[in-house]
């Protein structure tokens, strides 16, 4: 699997929520939907070999910030229909 290139991912992030700020919000989607499909391949692969990563999900679902225990649920649920958890 190809590496990760997490300095564009951070880009990314960034420029998704400025479109949001915006009102831009197809641009906005677009980017965190290419941010998913990078991602959660590598999340994955990790996950399989390495609990950490769902721990910490897991944790950050209490959180009181609600966008991300939604963005943590929303994450754990594709690592479940995966077959990861």
């Amino acid at each position: 699997m190809e590496e990760l290139n997490l300095q564009l991912m951070e880009v990314m992030r960034l420029e998704a929520k400025s479109c949001f700020e915006r009102g831009d919000m197809e641009d906005g989607r677009s980017l965190c939907e290419s941010i998913f499909q990078t991602l959660i391949p590598h999340l994955i692969e990790e996950s399989k070999s390495d609990p950490y990563y769902v721990k910490k999900l897991i944790s950050m679902t209490n959180s009181e910030d609600e966008v991300e225990s939604v963005q943590a649920f929303m994450i754990l649920k594709i690592l479940k229909d995966k077959g990861v958890i």
